[in-house]
């Protein structure tokens, strides 16, 4: 029998912990991948370069990466889950249809959506509140360029304040729109999936009052319905860009070739990717504490 429960709040410390810390293991991925592909191939075709250049740069990435996500990783998290709090009373908890308590079988698109979305707009104002003044601060420059005698660059001043506005405006409701279609998609193929497949599983304990601690999360399971979730929606993006590219003239076998490497390449990265998550969250979880959730 499916349950629907609302997510009313989540305790943001030990969220942002956990987010931040598998971040940073995927981080120290990405560094050690990226390490790799220079030492083996790029740093060795370089004219100039030496070993003991090659091995600075090789271990300053293994070391940037993971530590410049997790710091990136803290600040977003820690908003992410305090934003959340806040927009419970105003625009509803997410919802999760639960069997059991423990598969999720089934998401209510529009709470799912709504409260995406505009996480996301806010994230997106937040960040635009600093890029704005920063790209009118240039172009105000250019035209202070242009006043001292660079041709052109003059005319340009006027628009400073429209592009901030369009920035710390616009930008943040094309986010919110954006994030409200691809979400909804995204839900409505989980759903379609879950019942068949199985959905995402979470093993709860009890934690305080109406608040449930995730213990673990069964990664292959995981894993999957996530991975088929992106996949599709690959498929979906990759079938528009085929018929775009035929109707425009191209070649449709090259087109086709190209369909077939992104829904691959998707499969494969995506499972792998979320596989690590999964596996990283039940490491850590006993060492650092499970995200806890207020379910009601």
């Amino acid at each position: 029998m499916i349950e629907i429960k609302d997510i009313k709040s989540v305790k943001i410390v030990p969220f942002t912990l956990m987010n931040s810390s598998i971040t940073a293991v995927i981080g120290l991925i990405y560094g050690i991948v990226f390490a790799i592909i220079f030492g083996v191939s790029v740093g060795s075709s370089l004219p100039g370069i030496t070993a003991g250049m090659i091995a600075t740069i090789v271990i300053g990435s293994i070391l940037a990466f993971p530590t410049m996500m997790f710091l990136v990783s803290v600040l977003e998290s820690f908003l992410v889950a305090l934003l959340y709090n806040q927009l419970v009373p105003r625009l509803g908890a997410i919802q999760l249809g639960f069997e059991d308590l423990k598969q999720i079988q089934t998401v209510p698109v529009v709470p799912f959506a709504l409260m995406s979305a505009s996480i996301g707009g806010i994230l997106t104002f937040l960040m635009m509140l600093i890029i704005g003044p920063l790209f009118a601060f240039g172009i105000q420059s250019a035209a202070l360029a242009g006043a001292a005698g660079v041709p052109g660059l003059s005319s340009i001043g006027s628009f400073g304040l429209l592009w901030m506005i369009i920035l710390i405006v616009g930008i943040p409701i094309v986010a919110f729109v954006g994030i409200f279609i691809a979400t909804a998609i995204a839900v409505i193929i989980y759903n379609l999936l879950a019942p068949k497949i199985g959905g995402v599983e979470l093993n709860f304990s009890t934690a305080s009052g109406k608040f449930f601690e995730i213990e673990s999360i069964p990664v292959v399971k995981f894993a999957l319905i996530i991975t088929l979730v992106l996949t599709v929606i690959q498929l979906i993006l990759g079938i528009i860009d085929l018929i775009v590219s035929i109707a425009i003239g191209s070649s449709a076998v090259g087109a086709l070739i190209g369909l077939v490497i992104q829904v691959v390449t998707t499969l494969v990265v995506s499972f792998i990717l979320y596989a690590v998550m999964a596996y990283a969250y039940n490491y850590l979880r006993p060492k650092i504490g499970g995200i806890k959730l207020e379910i009601e």
